[in-house]
């Protein structure tokens, strides 16, 4: 959830960037130089997608390798994506304000299809052009973390074994040094015999 919610963060910084730099460019375009619809904003799509390629590959979805089957894929996504926004936002807008200008109608349908981009946009590039990249990586991830649990499981057992074979040594010094103090104690004990028994033997023959 937090790795999601990272690549949203950094996609959506992206994303204001890049919708700012595309409204100016499409607002030009469209009522500065004349161009059409389409021409407007697709040539405002084709710079825009060059920097949030790459933006978004090293830092939404942190991918390290460089390579053309990528590149293939976020072209395709993004004009698969801008048709379908486009397509859907012009139609929908003028349904629902048909009784204003074609420029209206056009300016408004153009940010409608920003929005729908954008979304449309995110998940074609998670879940179709980086897709193999970020499993990769969370591939190795896993692995790294795995690594490092079972060292850690390693370490723990061979302290484990340290405590036992410390404690062990523990006991058999306690013990020796108990059966010491015992064999050290009935010298004593005997020796006192002895002497009473002498002691008697002495009376007797007196």
């Amino acid at each position: 959830m937090k790795k999601l919610f990272d690549q949203v963060l950094h996609f959506s910084m992206i994303g204001v960037f890049n919708t700012i730099l595309g409204f100016v460019l499409i607002m030009l375009f469209y009522n500065a130089f004349h161009w059409n619809y389409w021409v407007a904003s697709g040539t405002s799509y084709i710079i825009g997608s060059i920097f949030s390629y790459f933006a978004n590959k090293k830092l939404t979805f942190k991918v390290e390798e460089n390579s053309w089957e990528s590149a293939i894929r976020f072209a395709l996504n993004v004009a698969v994506c801008y048709f379908l926004a486009y397509g859907l936002a012009k139609p929908l807008v003028k349904s629902i304000l048909g009784g204003y200008s074609k420029v209206i109608v056009e300016n408004i349908a153009m940010m409608t299809g920003m929005g729908l981009f954008i979304i449309f946009n995110f998940m074609g590039q998670k879940f179709f052009v980086f897709r193999d990249s970020q499993t990769d990586s969370d591939s190795q991830t896993d692995s790294d973390s795995q690594t490092d649990s079972d060292s850690q499981t390693d370490s723990d057992s061979q302290a484990d074994s340290d405590s036992q074979a410390d404690s062990d040594s523990q006991i058999d010094g306690d013990s020796q040094a108990d059966g010491e103090s015992q064999t050290g104690g009935s010298v004593p004990e005997d020796g006192v015999q002895e002497a009473a028994d002498k002691e008697n033997n002495r009376n007797e023959e007196s």
